[in-house]
């Protein structure tokens, strides 16, 4: 049995569903994923001069599903869809004035009616009663305009384009924090939205410390409460309700190499990418688990050569991309072709140490993953520096790009053509959940988690709002069965989500943070029966490894898995 027929069903299921072009009646246009595969390389290779040679290295790049464009590039590209090719934005901010916030609710259903997913920062609008001047009337606070832009959401989606994607963020000192982390207490209480709290140093420092925290806006101090008893507030209802979850706003600006010339405002709504007001960035993962060589022998091991080509090629396929994709707003491509951000992440990461006879959160895991790491974050650098030789530096590109963090770690040799031919992308790496692709591509695992279930049962939305469940089963393991490989005891590299520790889920995902200059999508999958004084520290110790952000998910009664064992 070929490793492309494991799992089969489901990726033709996926493909059908989500990414073969169909008429508006629902008639197949596409008759196999190849010819999906012809359409988007076409597509992508438009601006080449040798349109016909790229044609044939970005098809060649998909096959197998080694390099996998983003949702919004597979559905989009080579169409005449009115959609754009970026998966993720964040909006602009949001003035505290009745225009200013409908203008940008206007603006927000726009982005989305094209297929973005939008992260938004509601820490502009003032507090709930606090005074509107000239109508002797106090505010609703920022609360009550999230239910406006989750029902926006809800209207945008059932047109059809695609299932809605929102962040709602809120900072850890505005006067509503209580209300924003206690929201989803509610039953169906947006919905629409994740939820984020930004999270400031001055916050950590103030729990470290045990000290009052003022709640601020404006400038005006509304209250004061101890920034223990907040925290503690935060993370009773992320065990309880799996939300919000935190985002470190002072380590992303503090970590982001175009500091220069931008202030990161949050991230779109998954949270792996790092954005300023009107940021967007189009995705592409490389899938680990087509590059490891002999899986499951004691000579496996990845492709490295294949791999780095791989990178030259999804950094190349992703700067065409910024040049074709439409953009729902002016703002958006001004800002995106000022900088020309890109999203090269991988997948796989899990099944494809499996496959190296190596089990996910171990030492030898952590360092395994860091060797690639340090190959992918090395690579894309390359590629974007090589391009700028070819095509030019991004617009804001200025010296003072090599003083960020991110570029400061690179190797001398890196640093000295970046200095000589300059960048052609101010971010190149960004690692995406990946749920959907990891069904695409076989099941595998998604992003950087670990293997959520060897046999799963996938629930999945379709067009009409049904929920289909699917029975899938891991790819690395089903291989591992086809291998020849008989059935007794388990081998403790195919360890699961939920038996991992969560200091073991924080670990691999600080290691891979160090080696990407934008963020990475990733959920702390705990057991039902974890008590909260095991799961209380996660977020604490996310912030102290390094990580840009943070989120858990522990099931129970209120809130259950999206796939079950």
């Amino acid at each position: 049995m070929k490793k492309n027929l494991i799992n089969s069903d489901i990726s033709s299921f996926i493909w059908d569903l989500k990414y073969r072009l169909k008429t508006f009646s629902g008639e197949p246009l596409e008759q196999s994923v190849e010819e999906t595969w012809d359409r988007i390389a076409g597509a992508v290779s438009i601006r080449e001069k040798d349109h016909t040679y790229w044609k044939n290295i970005f098809y060649n790049s998909f096959t197998d599903f080694k390099l996998i464009p983003g949702g919004r590039i597979s559905v989009g590209a080579g169409t005449d869809k009115d959609l754009t090719l970026i998966n993720t934005f964040v909006m602009g901010v949001i003035p505290d004035n009745l225009i200013g916030i409908f203008e940008n609710l206007k603006e927000s259903a726009l982005t989305m009616s094209l297929g973005g997913g939008i992260g938004c920062d509601f820490s502009t609008i003032r507090p709930d009663t606090s005074e509107i001047k000239g109508v002797n009337s106090p505010s609703c606070g920022p609360l009550p305009f999230m239910d406006v832009w989750d029902q926006m959401c809800e209207t945008i989606t059932s047109g059809g384009v695609r299932r809605g994607a929102m962040m709602a963020m809120l900072r850890c000192d505005h006067p509503d924090i209580q209300q924003f982390i206690t929201a989803k207490q509610q039953s169906n209480k947006l919905s629409r939205f994740n939820l984020s709290v930004l999270i400031t140093d001055k916050f950590i420092e103030a729990i470290n410390s045990d000290l009052d925290w003022d709640l601020v806006f404006d400038n005006k101090i509304f209250r004061t409460v101890r920034a223990r008893e907040l925290w503690e507030e935060l993370m009773h209802m992320s065990y309880e309700h799996a939300e919000p979850g935190v985002l470190f706003i002072d380590v992303m600006n503090r970590c982001n190499n175009l500091q220069y010339c931008e202030t990161i405002l949050g991230t779109n709504s998954c949270g792996e990418q790092l954005l300023p007001p009107y940021g967007s960035c189009p995705l592409a993962s490389i899938n680990l688990t087509q590059l490891i060589v002999t899986p499951f022998q004691k000579s496996a091991k990845l492709n490295i050569d294949e791999f780095e080509s791989l990178i030259y090629i999804g950094i190349r396929m992703l700067d065409n991309v910024l040049d074709i994709s439409k953009y729902p707003l002016e703002a958006q491509k001004t800002e995106a072709l000022k900088k020309r951000r890109v999203g090269l992440g991988i997948t796989g990461l899990a099944d494809a140490l499996a496959m190296c006879n190596v089990r996910y959160g171990s030492k030898e895991a952590l360092s395994l993953t860091e060797e690639w790491m340090k190959t992918f974050q090395r690579c894309s650098y390359l590629a974007s520096t090589d391009l700028a030789k070819e095509r030019g530096a991004f617009p804001c590109y200025d010296d003072r790009f090599l003083e960020g963090p991110q570029a400061f770690m690179l190797g001398q040799d890196i640093r000295n053509s970046i200095a000589a031919n300059k960048l052609r992308n101010g971010a190149l790496n960004s690692i995406p959940p990946a749920g959907t692709t990891s069904l695409y591509a076989h099941n595998i695992s998604s992003g950087i988690e670990p293997i959520f279930s060897l046999a799963a049962k996938r629930k999945i939305k379709l067009n009409n709002n049904d929920i289909k469940v699917i029975e899938v089963n891991d790819y690395a393991f089903e291989l591992y069965k086809i291998n020849g490989n008989t059935i007794g005891i388990t081998p403790d590299f195919f360890i699961t989500s939920n038996e991992l520790s969560v200091s073991e889920h924080v670990q691999m995902q600080s290691m891979a943070q160090k080696y990407i200059d934008s963020s990475i999508s990733k959920t702390i999958n705990c057991p039902k029966d974890i008590n909260f004084m095991d799961f209380k520290d996660v977020f604490l110790n996310a912030y102290n490894s390094g990580c840009k952000g943070c989120t858990v998910y522990r099931p129970n009664e209120i809130r259950t898995h999206v796939l079950s064992s």
